[in-house]
């Protein structure tokens, strides 16, 4: 296995295990429930990519644009006649190389949580829930978790600063853990 994401995956345990409850606690087969996490995970998800943007991650990742999803959540939302916050991306901070790496780590690594989130989803009775999974199903079909992992070994390969990619991962995880408490505390309120 590769050791960076070894590091990663032990020194998150605890906050991956938050967030990944955090989302268990919602029914998306329900289409309101739906429409929150999608709110949630388009909030923290846009902060994320942000930081990562101002932080030069198309040099890190040259295929980025392919692996961004900020476009799919927003059209996922959009088609489901519910409107995501509007992102201000001027209060956020630019990520270190190293703490890139982490984010990183967490956005390639849900993809594959939101296969299970998928299958949950799939279970609506409702067809624009069905519909509407560009976010959940981004990069099926793709090597994405793949090559990153090998891009991951490489920089690890030269001076990756395990620590402080495992910082960047925890506030990416924190960034969703927030997003996900908010709106499960407001979100139903309001769809």
């Amino acid at each position: 296995m590769n050791q960076a994401r070894e590091y990663l995956q032990r020194s998150t345990r605890g906050m991956h295990e938050r967030v990944d409850q955090l989302a268990s606690r919602m029914d998306l087969a329900e289409r309101a429930e739906y429409i929150v996490f999608l709110r949630a995970s388009c909030e923290a998800l846009g902060l994320i990519e942000a930081r990562l943007e101002q932080s030069g991650v198309q040099a890190l990742l040259p295929d980025w644009a392919q692996r961004r999803r900020s476009d799919a959540i927003r059209q996922d939302l959009a088609q489901l006649n519910a409107k995501a916050a509007p992102l201000d991306a001027r209060s956020t901070q630019p990520y270190s190389t190293d703490e890139a790496w982490g984010a990183l780590y967490v956005l390639e690594g849900s993809r594959m949580g939101a296969r299970l989130l998928c299958g949950r989803a799939k279970s609506s009775k409702a067809p624009d829930v069905i519909a509407n999974m560009r976010y959940l199903t981004h990069g099926d079909g793709q090597p994405l978790w793949r090559e990153f992992l090998l891009a991951l070994e490489q920089a690890a390969n030269n001076r990756l600063d395990l620590p402080l990619a495992s910082q960047g991962a925890l506030s990416a995880f924190e960034t969703f853990e927030n997003a996900l408490r908010a709106h499960l505390r407001d979100g139903l309120k309001q769809s």
